[in-house]
């Protein structure tokens, strides 16, 4: 035993030298991307494209991450040209470019956060994608305050909010970016694609769809989709057309939440899945049930003091005599030998 113990010492180091080595090999879970306070690249403005990019001097188009702004003619150019104009401006490249050669960026005029300051001024609104999903809170918030104070297109009309409800309003929308507010009434998961709908009828009321491949990212995973059920929320989007006006959304930035939720809401909740108690299944179940054992009328009972009494009404105390276990004779012949 001695010797076991002194090898049990000697190998105890030894293990913690592995375990340590182990931990320390253990990659660290990546920390969540933070949106950028400030510009690294410089760059030359070139000309205007469109409300939400330009190019620089050698021709690149640099997109403003993260929003979208109005189309039309030359006006709908100048709230980002006046905000380029005799500034210098620095770049934080979000992504690589994009399939139409864009490279998006945050941009930072005089060190001020360009998107933020068209978001505020109620000029743009929030767009949600990959590259710029670490700012989106921050610019989400931005915009419901323009949209509090009527600020910009929020004021003339131009930008507006449409109600779930209003499938009419919708459907002369298809085709355009919109902002959809309403309560989820059912939740439904076909083919692995997601569907929120917004009416009794699916086929013609307003409903949300995710793709198989965008349900982590949009909703944080099937576990979470029946959870919906009865949120209101408030969506954005392109308004597309089938069995009614649809909206598909691959972010979670694109779905706020309108009523608050607690962490002991059933959003929350992940429900377990019902199973069935596995019962075993011996031979007497499969045949018959077992039966209650029957008392015998002449079933003898052993006193503590060591009397045994009959229960066929003896009341007499016997002496306790020894008596040797053997099997009942099966014959008269077995008898007569035992005699």
């Amino acid at each position: 035993m001695l010797r076991y113990a002194r090898l049990a010492r000697g190998l105890f180091p030894l293990a913690l030298l592995f375990f340590a080595h182990t931990a320390a090999a253990k990659p660290a879970a990546p920390k969540p991307a933070a949106c950028p306070a400030a510009g690294t690249e410089p760059v030359a403005i070139g000309r205007v494209v469109s409300g939400i990019s330009f190019t620089d001097a050698r021709g690149v188009e640099i997109l403003l991450a993260g929003i979208i702004a109005p189309k039309g003619d030359a006006d709908a150019l100048e709230p980002l040209r006046a905000a380029l104009a005799g500034h210098a401006l620095k770049l934080a490249p979000a992504a690589a470019a994009d399939r139409y050669g864009r490279k998006p960026a945050q941009v930072f005029a005089d060190g001020l956060w360009l998107q933020l300051r068209l978001v505020q001024d109620g000029l743009a609104r929030v767009l949600p994608d990959g590259p710029s999903a670490p700012c989106a809170k921050s610019l989400l918030a931005a915009e419901d305050e323009a949209r509090t104070k009527h600020a910009g297109h929020w004021g003339d009309g131009v930008f507006r909010t449409y109600a779930a409800s209003d499938v009419g309003a919708l459907r002369r929308r298809v085709g355009s970016f919109e902002i959809v507010e309403g309560k989820i009434l059912s939740a439904a998961l076909v083919g692995n694609r997601a569907y929120l709908n917004f009416g009794e009828d699916r086929k013609t009321d307003f409903t949300i769809t995710i793709a198989p491949e965008n349900l982590h990212n949009a909703i944080n995973g099937k576990a979470r989709l029946m959870a919906l059920e009865g949120q209101r929320v408030r969506v954005r989007g392109w308004i597309e057309s089938f069995n009614g006006p649809e909206m598909e959304i691959a972010h979670a930035e694109a779905l706020e939440m309108l009523d608050p939720i607690t962490p002991d809401s059933a959003f929350f909740k992940v429900p377990r899945p019902k199973h069935k108690p596995r019962i075993r299944k011996t031979r007497e179940s499969q045949t018959h049930e077992r039966k209650p054992r029957e008392h015998h009328p002449r079933e003898r009972r052993v006193h503590d003091d060591g009397a045994q009494e009959d229960d066929a009404g003896g009341d007499a105390p016997k002496k306790k005599t020894a008596r040797k276990h053997r099997s009942a004779p099966s014959s008269k012949s077995d008898t007569e030998d035992d005699l």
